[in-house]
């Protein structure tokens, strides 16, 4: 890449999303200890210096990502539930729990980083408040009012387990051969109906 092309994708705020990307890769597919940001540097064609003026260290590259995955995420999240908001809460709830395992089967590489337990252990303050804005957004889209010393309400708990418990069974291949269940639609659909039958 020459120069020119560097300076240019730059300007463009190209080359953060390119190190986002290929970092998602690296930890879905060989693990979070094998991501370096100079890896990342060399297999984008780029300079090992060029990533630091986006990320100071390794921490701050897996923070950053986690939070544009979980922000797409969540902001697909609050689009289904406002577009079913005022139905009876287990039709939104079906919406919501179909909305989220189905992302997590069409974005395998995103979901494996966001459930990835070693990416866990470098949440900051910003994932967390990122989590904590997620639960309340469920949960004043299905009528709680929550005070924050208040405990999270039993549904948006439920609702959670469950659309963890369906993406670690969508994306784990040994969980995923014991559902017996070929057809990730027709599986999504029976964890999106035993959970919220319709009624």
């Amino acid at each position: 890449m020459s120069e020119h092309t560097l300076r240019k994708t730059y300007h463009h705020g190209n080359l953060r999303a390119q190190l986002l990307n290929q970092s998602a890769e690296i930890i879905a597919k060989q693990g979070i200890e094998s991501l370096s940001i100079r890896q990342v540097a060399k297999q984008l064609g780029v300079s090992h210096n060029a990533p630091s003026r986006h990320f100071e260290n390794k921490a701050e590259l897996v923070q950053n990502l986690v939070l544009d995955i979980m922000s797409r995420q969540q902001s697909r999240l609050r689009s289904v539930l406002e577009s079913n908001k005022g139905r009876h809460q287990q039709a939104q709830l079906r919406a919501a729990l179909w909305s989220y395992l189905d992302w997590c089967a069409s974005h395998p590489i995103e979901a494996q980083v966001i459930h990835h337990p070693d990416v866990r252990k470098m949440a900051d303050h910003r994932i967390r408040s990122s989590m904590g804005d997620w639960v309340k957004s469920v949960e004043a889209l299905l009528g709680y009012d929550r005070k924050p010393e208040d405990p999270v309400s039993g549904a948006a708990l439920h609702f959670f387990s469950l659309a963890l418990g369906g993406a670690a069974i969508l994306l784990n291949p040994l969980l995923r051969s014991a559902s017996e269940e070929p057809d990730t639609k027709i599986l999504i659909q029976r964890l999106v109906d035993d959970a919220y039958p319709v009624s």
